[in-house]
């Protein structure tokens, strides 16, 4: 799985930055996922400062669900990460996928 952020290409509600999600099935998937985004901020300034939020979303939505996903194609996803961070320091990105059950 990858990501990219287009927090300056496309407008997104405030608060919120817009995540393309790619995803490339390398074997059959009988499962439909959720994918976990987390973002963690820090601040070289003060050692001290640390913010994490965490948000979820069903990959491909209901529209497309993962096991509908053949093997090898490259699937975008968009989804938007609803945070009130502050301008401030670093912030990191992280996905992980979990089956929904």
């Amino acid at each position: 799985m990858r990501y990219k952020l287009l927090h300056n290409q496309i407008k997104a509600p405030r608060g919120s930055v817009l995540i393309a999600l790619y995803f490339k099935a390398t074997q059959k998937i009988t499962n439909n996922y959720m994918v976990e985004i987390r973002a963690h901020q820090t601040d070289d300034q003060d050692p001290e400062f640390s913010k994490k939020v965490t948000t979820r979303h069903i990959a491909g939505d209901w529209v497309y669900p993962t096991h509908l996903w053949p093997v090898g194609k490259i699937v975008q996803d968009w989804t938007y990460f609803r945070t009130k961070m502050k301008p401030r320091g670093t912030v990191d990105f992280y996905a992980d996928q979990t089956p929904i059950l």
